[in-house]
């Protein structure tokens, strides 16, 4: 039973989400790393656990951690569009280390639920729905799936607003047991006291962040529009029953010892408090530990602080604890304070793979404890985990085999094969030089800032492209060496740069975040984001790279929102073709333009991209493309509200389906170098065509990568990459 106790702490504390084994046609770019991981759970096997991320899927490892490899790309793709494979809580049967249940999802308008697998995450099964936000405000906070450890077929849930929910068939089934209206951040059995289940639910005045968002008149969370009701509840019957305890704060998270009845609770991601009485005292258990200065505020630095505190763990005889500049704390059952572990900077196990070189361990949000070896520790954070096997004192990265990266775009030169950008969320861009073999971070002076969001290569001019995009500096950048060198563009022609952090969409936001180039000459142009007009929002071109542009948006429906104004969002919204003509579209596909050469002005297009996928109910990605070795021809993967294929052949004037396919398709994607050759994909297929879509045949496993939501993809001299909402980039082997 004790090994259960154990077990039944540490998998109650971690989360996963999983689907088949790595596919043999795909294989990840060799990044390692670069997103928010968000835990790690040890398993009744000590070569098997799993590891889960913000934004898309588990993995496995089958050798300690040493390796990693995704199983969220088994989930059909209806499955991904209601973000399953997006874990925010996972549970492992202590008898069974291929058991798993997953709470997952992370869209209140299409919401997830509960999810099974009994071979190990090769398959899966939804079992109950609920509102689960894997990339939710509160994604670091504690655990939404606990198991009871005296009865391993039994285990409650709670997410945002649906209710606590049981089961007691091992996630077989599930029914309702209260408290709808909360959002909870941690849900815990009790390892002392039978029977007895915890469940917090900190109000918004009890986050920092969401605290501030109030004092500013903002709503912190505003979908769904609850009436969030707050505080921490105890069930002694296994949670058929709640008393709310009497608290003017609400913990995050509890922390337990195995067989102890004392709880620690993390406060405001600042404070220690403790309760040896069932919850009806609290008194303060941060005693040695280093708190934010006094005019200190929560989020500085990006949240990266010494003294504020995500996720507490527990071993067999002491508590651990690490703030979010990676300062580890261990406090034993016995100790009157805390004691800080001196470590020296984390160590890069694959340091060739892993292009985020911080000496700490930045943001971490989680630290556990493995029930076989009580100096076998892991942390997560917004990068990777990291492994100590000496109780804290060195640290190791353990991501191989992981990129829990936010992809954007991919681009080649049109001059050298070798040469491939890859631009990702919250990462300087990376380049490879041998054909993405190896890559490396973009660096050095006037180097490209993060998220870039848009590339366009000179198909003129070897080594000259353009890039555009950013998180909270957007600008444009120019390189004439293939990305050895950059600098910024000149901003002479341009509105001031500045983008609407806030989504207000008020006029004086002004940001770019999509470039296109015309093929036969060193033309680029940008979509600026914000309300048209000239000096404002709209399109504009340069003729001199990006020496001086040029206001090009008559035409275009003045004080309109057309573009994003920010990373997030649709993508693309220009298209150019060799014949000169060009198209450009709004965020939503409902407004398309066209500009013929010889135009001296856009002109609206009676032809909409907006379309709705009737299965998921989801938008269908609005986009244009010029099609190659065809001047004067457009092709789009939605359009006269269905998704479908469709072409046009005089210049962008008219559109006419083509074939009878439809769904929620990815954007299309053509070869440059091998006219005529273009990939389509919707549902669980991918099309590949070699004559301009005359004629399709089906792509092997082509939708089995681990693509979440809507996937994009790049073809180029006969690669094929693929990319979705999360888990970075993958190659297509024949």
């Amino acid at each position: 039973m004790r090994s259960w106790l154990l077990v039944g702490t540490l998998v109650g504390v971690c989360w996963t989400l999983t689907g088949a084994v790595s596919p043999s046609h795909w294989k990840s770019f060799p990044i390692d790393g670069g997103g928010y991981v968000q835990n790690v759970v040890f398993t009744r096997n000590p070569q098997v656990a799993y590891l889960t991320v913000d934004v898309g899927g588990p993995y496995r490892t089958d050798d300690g951690g040493l390796t990693w490899r995704p199983l969220h790309g088994g989930f059909s793709y209806a499955m991904r569009l209601r973000q399953l494979d997006h874990p925010r809580s996972l549970s492992v049967d202590p008898r069974d280390e291929n058991n798993l249940i997953c709470a997952a999802g992370n869209d209140p308008r299409n919401m997830g639920g509960l999810v099974v697998s009994r071979d190990g995450g090769r398959t899966w099964r939804l079992t109950a729905t609920g509102n689960y936000l894997s990339n939710g405000r509160r994604r670091w906070m504690g655990q939404l799936l606990s198991r009871n450890p005296w009865n391993p077929d039994e285990l409650v849930t709670g997410g945002d607003c649906t209710g606590l929910m049981k089961s007691v068939d091992n996630g077989e089934t599930w029914r309702e047991i209260g408290l709808k209206d909360h959002w909870f951040s941690h849900i815990h059995h009790d390892l002392a006291v039978k029977g007895r289940v915890w469940a917090c639910a900190p109000g918004y005045e009890d986050v920092p962040e969401e605290a501030r968002d109030l004092a500013a008149g903002k709503d912190p969370n505003p979908r769904p529009r609850y009436g969030r009701l707050r505080g921490l509840y105890r069930s002694e019957d296994g949670g058929e029953t709640w008393n709310r305890l009497e608290m003017a704060r609400v913990p995050e998270e509890l922390g337990q010892i195995a067989g102890e009845d004392r709880i620690v609770g993390v406060f405001e991601e600042q404070t220690v408090q403790e309760t040896r009485d069932g919850g009806r005292t609290w008194t303060d258990c941060s005693q040695g530990l280093p708190r934010l200065p006094p005019n200190g505020k929560v989020w500085e630095n990006y949240g990266c602080q010494r003294g504020r505190y995500k996720g507490i763990g527990a071993g067999p005889d002491f508590f651990v604890i690490c703030d979010t500049r990676g300062n580890v704390f261990c406090r034993g059952a016995n100790d009157s304070c805390w004691t800080e572990i001196p470590h020296g900077p984390v160590v890069y196990t694959h340091p060739e793979r892993e292009l985020r070189p911080y000496k700490n361990m930045p943001a971490a949000c989680t630290i556990v404890v493995d029930p076989h070896d009580a100096n076998h520790w892991m942390i997560t954070d917004w990068y990777a985990a990291w492994e100590t096997n000496d109780a804290g004192k060195n640290w190791h990265s353990r991501i191989h085999g992981a990129q829990p990266l936010v992809p954007f775009t991919i681009a080649a030169s049109p001059f050298d094969s070798n040469v491939v950008f890859y631009a990702t969320a919250d990462s300087r861009m990376y380049i490879s030089r041998d054909g993405t073999k190896t890559f490396g971070k973009v660096v050095g002076e006037g180097a490209v800032g993060e998220s870039v969001n848009s590339i366009a290569f000179s198909r003129v001019t070897p080594g000259l492209a353009l890039v555009t995009g950013g998180k909270f500096n957007p600008c444009v950048r120019i390189t004439r060496d293939n990305g050895a060198t950059w600098s910024l563009c000149a901003t002479n022609g341009l509105p001031a740069i500045r983008p609407d952090l806030g989504w207000t969409k008020k006029d004086g936001f002004y940001a770019p975040y999509s470039i296109a180039v015309h093929p036969l000459r060193d033309e680029f142009y940008i979509a600026m984001g914000g309300v048209v007009g000239f000096g404002k929002g709209g399109i504009y071109r340069t003729r001199d790279a990006g020496t001086s542009w040029e206001w090009f948006g008559d035409g275009l429906p003045a004080g309109a929102n057309l573009f994003k104004f920010m990373e997030w969002g649709n993508g693309e919204a220009l298209a150019v073709s060799a014949s000169g003509d060009m198209m450009c579209w709004s965020m939503d596909g409902s407004q398309v333009f066209r500009r013929g050469s010889q135009d001296a002005a856009w002109s609206r297009v009676e032809f909409s991209l907006k379309a709705v996928d009737a299965a998921s109910g989801r938008s269908v990605q609005a986009s244009v493309k010029a099609v190659p070795g065809k001047p004067g021809w457009f092709m789009s993967t939605s359009g006269q509200g269905m998704g479908a294929l469709f072409r046009s052949t005089d210049g962008g004037r008219t559109f006419s389906r083509l074939g009878d396919r439809s769904g929620a398709f990815a954007p299309l994607a053509f070869d440059l170098h091998a006219p005529g050759t273009l990939l389509a994909a919707a549902g669980d297929d991918v099309w590949i065509s070699r004559d301009f879509g005359a004629n399709f045949s089906v792509l092997p496993d082509g939708m089995s990568f681990p693509a979440s939501l809507e996937p994009n993809f790049h073809i180029d001299r006969g690669r094929i990459w693929a990319m979705g909402s999360g888990n970075g980039a993958w190659n297509y082997t024949y």
